[in-house]
């Protein structure tokens, strides 16, 4: 669909499709969609590639002098409500538009509040609805084209890494572009892996918000050497702790503990990760954070994450992420801290028996229990005399199921 674009000056719009490469640098204040899109009009796709695309592009504008009219009965007619919401101004032009072909306005009274600047917008609404993200059909064939050159090898693994060379990022960021990507790092020897990081490095930080471009940089920790992945631990020193908690962050994080734990870029990340590890531990995408380090991390920070878990043990025993991290504590620590975390808990019979009765804190008694050492005596010590109490509860009976493992005091 074209459209009329509202600019930051007094302007006077014409109809006249622009190219490409005129209007990409132009910023847009608003957008109103009508009419038809001009063939090639998205990255060379026509309609009949896309039969659903809604495109918005900005008309060439010239100056017509100050405070410049522009007859509303130029271009009322055929409006229909737009595909994207630009803001509350939208009701408000609507209304001016009602008011009747006769009616005009200064262009000034029609520019968003505050002079907001979009930038043009191209999108698929099929891929919008799948993934979140325009593709455009274009796009796609271009990156299945890169993966089929990459599968074949030879001169067309060659040229699909040249064809690559100054829009690694942008592909990162699209949805099958992303794909393409993370085959040439698998597929790359040492030289050409490093043009394609090269090319993302100093945008790891915008990578790892995309639902697409997370995946690549994971694929750059799992798939290089430290020598060339370092620079992701790097440019996440500083924003370490909120990267922890993100939903795609915390993956980046894992991977980077999975693949370069004793790595120094690493360690120092890790360090400010683990700055505020009780709440990390409760987070729901940071308790993951903490789950691979436990499992892959250095003997230093599993005994700090023992040592911070220590300062809240009852409330995380009883919340849903961080009995988790509790219960493979007793799996991965030094015995030392297993057994400092285990004394806490099995200190007082009323704790045991309210965690016994609990839908997360049974785990981590059952969790005591699989130590099989004098900890695990000590609660069945504790719950002997509440057996029936347990007997009535879903959580309770599990608990008791595990009685039979621990061996008989003699």
């Amino acid at each position: 669909m074209t459209s009329i674009a509202i600019a930051p000056a007094p302007v006077a719009m014409t109809s006249t499709a622009p190219s490409q490469s005129s209007w990409m640098q132009q910023p847009v204040v608003g957008c109103f969609i009508f009419g038809s899109a001009p063939d090639g009009a998205c990255g060379g796709a026509s309609l009949a590639a896309c039969p659903s695309m809604v495109m918005t592009w900005p008309v060439p504008l010239l100056n017509a002098g100050e405070g410049a009219r522009v007859p509303m009965a130029s271009w009322t007619e055929d409006v229909g409500t737009p595909d994207l919401d630009y803001g509350s101004n939208w009701q408000e032009w609507k209304d001016q538009w009602q008011k009747g072909p006769s009616t005009d306005a200064p262009l000034q009274s029609l520019m968003l509040q505050g002079g907001s600047v979009f930038d043009p917008i191209v999108w698929c609404k099929d891929d919008a609805q799948s993934s979140g993200a325009g593709v455009s059909p274009a796009a796609a064939r271009s990156s299945n084209e890169l993966m089929s050159m990459l599968e074949a090898g030879g001169e067309s693994r060659r040229l699909a890494f040249v064809s690559m060379g100054g829009r690694v990022l942008r592909l990162s960021l699209d949805r099958s572009g992303s794909r393409a990507v993370q085959a040439a790092l698998q597929a790359a020897n040492n030289a050409e892996a490093m043009a394609l990081v090269g090319e993302i490095r100093g945008h790891v930080r915008k990578a790892i918000k995309s639902a697409h471009g997370n995946y690549v940089i994971q694929k750059i920790v799992e798939a290089l050497p430290t020598s060339l992945s370092s620079f992701v631990a790097d440019e996440l020193v500083g924003v370490g702790a909120n990267v922890a908690r993100d939903r795609y962050g915390c993956r980046i994080i894992c991977r980077l503990l999975e693949h370069s734990a004793c790595d120094r870029s690493t360690e120092v990340l890790m360090d400010e990760v683990l700055e505020d590890v009780l709440e990390l531990c409760r987070h729901s995408y940071g308790h993951h954070v903490v789950l691979t380090m436990l499992e892959h991390g250095t003997l230093s920070q599993r005994s700090r994450i023992a040592s911070g878990l220590r300062g809240g043990l009852l409330r995380s025993a009883r919340n849903r992420f961080a009995s988790r991290v509790l219960e493979q504590t007793f799996v991965f620590c030094s015995v030392q801290d297993k057994h400092a975390i285990a004394s806490d808990l099995v200190s007082s019979p009323d704790t045991v028996q309210v965690l016994a009765e609990h839908q997360c804190g049974c785990f981590v008694v059952r969790a005591i229990l699989r130590l099989q050492d004098e900890y695990s005596q000590k609660v069945m010590d504790h719950l002997q005399p509440v057996v029936c109490n347990l007997q009535l509860s879903k959580w309770g009976k599990r608990v008791l199921h595990d009685f039979e493992n621990v061996p008989k005091r003699n």
